[in-house]
Formats: structure tokens, C-alpha cells, sequence
């Protein structure tokens, strides 16, 4: 057995799911190549902005997207 979902459709209902939670922020373009890391867990990570400001981020989940192929 196999399920194949449009992505287009089941990203958008994720993001209006997740927009529903008054604590989501999404942060798109951001690109993160350094993680403080604790215990085996990411408790900041350091992002450039899509104007490539600088910024950290302290997330309790972090999600990577790094690619078609990831």
C-alpha cells in the first residue's frame, strides 16, 4: 500500500493548522547552518533572514527543509 498526497495541498493544511496555535511563527527564507546543541537537543539555533539580517532563534521544534531530496 502507498499514499500519495499533493504537497502544494497537504503544506498548506499544515501551515492553516499550525496558524491556529497563537505561539506559531513561521520564519521563511531563513537559512541555519550553526545549532547550539544541549543533551542531543537544539535549543537555539542562528539564522540569516531572508535581508540577511542575523538572528537566533530559541524554538521548541525545529523543523530542517533542506531540499527536493532531503
Amino acid at each position: 500500500y502507498y499514499l500519495v498526497l499533493n504537497h502544494e495541498v497537504i503544506g498548506q493544511a499544515f501551515m492553516d493548522l499550525a496558524a491556529e496555535n497563537k505561539n506559531f511563527n513561521l520564519i521563511r527564507p531563513a537559512w541555519g547552518r550553526e545549532f547550539d546543541v544541549e543533551d542531543g537537543d537544539i535549543i537555539a539555533a542562528h539564522i540569516k533572514l531572508a535581508d540577511g539580517t542575523p538572528a537566533i532563534v530559541r524554538p521548541k521544534l525545529v523543523i530542517g527543509a533542506d531540499g527536493r531530496s532531503s
